[in-house]
């Protein structure tokens, strides 16, 4: 009853800063990218405070860093803080072990530890935008439960940050689907879509409500499974990679890893494989440009990435001759060209193939963000079914 009270008290303050969220309907938030780290974050509002939470389809964690943090990591924007945070209560059946939260009974309170952060649980309005009717509006959704970080042993973001205008993100936005509390299951909603803009300056939009794309049909949308189910991460069945319409001889086994498939992770900055599938592109990737340009890859690089060229000296990038094809269950195919595998770094002089080898044994292959840009994603989580297309992010 105490924890009905606190959220009621919650419904009343959003209803004085903007109308509710009604079921069926259609949330929105700008999206864009943090540059040098290829995490994309979406702006929203938790108790009127405006915070810049990355994508994350690979855990269903929400959380922001708080401004009475103890260990606390950079950011460009002040840190959260908020009037209107009410802890949730011990019993509160959110806070379980399972979803990485512990009950404290002692003072009727419920914390939090993930990979990266840990902290207070608890309640708060969040705010988006409807897209519901041609007027753009704010719309509150009361109670939602997230993490307040106050210990977050986070290393930096900005693996090369290119603008030097600093870490402009706060937490992360959970969009997993195996936990009470992922912010699909608290809205009650299974569809969700993002589109990755290349250009950092760009801005983007992040939809989440059932009724989006109701009709997402076309001659350029692809459609591949989803597999698995109540599971956190959405694997995908990756049947072949090609490079310049030549597939690779990866077996599939390697493809899969686990038997689950490739998990898309917009929360990765960039796609990571298992050494026999890595090494397979590195390879190819080098007899390509030594065959039609006889560039050599850099015997040491300053990015600290492993293929990379010359910037000065390259005579590929921008000629549209390069291309890569994941090709997933039911003829879906991802293309790639030069501007999602290789990412140019100016000041160090060299152009890099921006796929990565997988560190930990025990991780499956990523499809991560790099590799997603321009292109319209839209997870069907009720269908269990992944569409996307180009578009102009």
């Amino acid at each position: 009853m105490a924890v009905k009270a606190k959220v009621d008290g919650l419904v009343n303050v959003s209803q004085a800063r903007g109308r509710s969220f009604r079921r069926g309907e259609t949330l929105s938030a700008p999206v864009a990218g943090a540059s040098g780290s290829h995490l994309y974050y979406a702006a929203v509002k938790i108790g009127g405070f405006k915070v810049n939470l990355a994508l994350d389809t690979a855990t269903s964690a929400t959380w922001v860093q708080s401004a009475g943090c103890i260990y606390c990591f950079n950011v460009s924007v002040p840190n959260f803080k908020s009037s209107s945070f009410i802890p949730m209560a011990a019993d509160h059946p959110i806070c379980t072990a399972s979803a990485g939260l512990t009950p404290h009974p002692a003072n009727n309170a419920c914390s939090y530890r993930f990979m990266n952060s840990e902290g207070i649980y608890g309640f708060d309005t969040f705010t988006f935008f409807t897209t519901s009717d041609r007027k753009q509006r704010h719309v509150s959704v009361p109670g939602l439960a997230f993490g307040v970080g106050v210990i977050n042993n986070w290393i930096d973001i900005f693996y090369y940050d290119q603008s030097g205008g600093g870490n402009p993100i706060g937490g992360f936005l959970g969009l997993g689907r195996d936990q009470p509390s992922s912010i699909l299951n608290q809205l009650s909603v299974r569809k969700f879509s993002y589109c990755l803009p290349k250009r950092f300056g760009d801005k983007a939009l992040f939809y989440i409500g059932d009724s989006i794309n109701a009709n997402y049909t076309g001659p350029y949308v692809q459609t591949t499974p989803i597999l698995g189910s109540n599971q956190n991460f959405y694997y995908l069945k990756l049947e072949a990679i090609s490079i310049n319409g030549t597939a690779l001889p990866i077996a599939q086994e390697v493809l899969s890893r686990n038997g689950q498939g490739i998990i898309i992770d917009c929360g990765s900055p960039y796609s990571s494989f298992v050494d026999e599938a890595y090494d397979m592109m590195h390879q190819a990737v080098k007899d390509y440009f030594k065959q039609i340009a006889g560039e050599l890859p850099l015997a040491r690089t300053r990015s600290g990435y492993n293929l990379c060229y010359d910037l000065k000296r390259h005579k590929f990038l921008g000629g549209g001759r390069f291309s890569m094809e994941f090709q997933f269950l039911g003829g879906a195919t991802l293309h790639l060209d030069e501007s999602t595998t290789f990412q140019e770094f100016p000041d160090l002089n060299e152009v890099c193939f921006m796929m990565i080898r997988v560190q930990d044994l025990g991780v499956p292959n990523i499809l991560g963000a790099f590799q997603q840009l321009n292109k319209r994603f839209v997870f069907d989580v009720a269908s269990s079914m992944l569409s996307f297309s180009p578009d102009s992010c």
